[in-house]
């Protein structure tokens, strides 16, 4: 069985919103999540790229930036972030990404 991958690398750049698309302006407010990734993900990115990533529940691919080794965010614990334009993207992302790991997880036994 071909594995199928969830990462897709991108050549554009990080000033798009992941959600939305939308360009996010220099100097104006913006956000960002950021998360930890598994170990197994290493094997399908490269840090320092931007990748697109396949959220299946939503039927969405959202943008997220891989961190470089020795960023900052990395050094703290984080893998990647999600560039957003606004608090709105930013919570339709966290609902997205909280369905997707539940629909991972194994279903508790009886």
């Amino acid at each position: 069985m071909k594995r199928v991958s969830t990462f897709e690398t991108l050549s554009e750049p990080a000033t798009l919103c992941s959600w939305c698309d939308r360009v996010i302006v220099v100097g104006k407010k913006a956000f960002s999540i950021s998360i930890s990734l598994k170990a197994e993900a290493f094997d399908e990115v490269t840090p320092g790229t931007m990748e697109r990533l396949l959220l299946t529940k939503a039927e969405k691919k959202v943008r997220m930036v891989i961190l470089p080794l020795q960023s900052p965010g990395k050094l703290l614990g984080k893998d990647a972030l999600f560039p957003l334009c606004s608090r709105r993207c930013g919570m339709a992302l966290q609902r997205a990404l909280r369905a997707e790991m539940e629909s991972s997880q194994p279903d508790a036994p009886p």
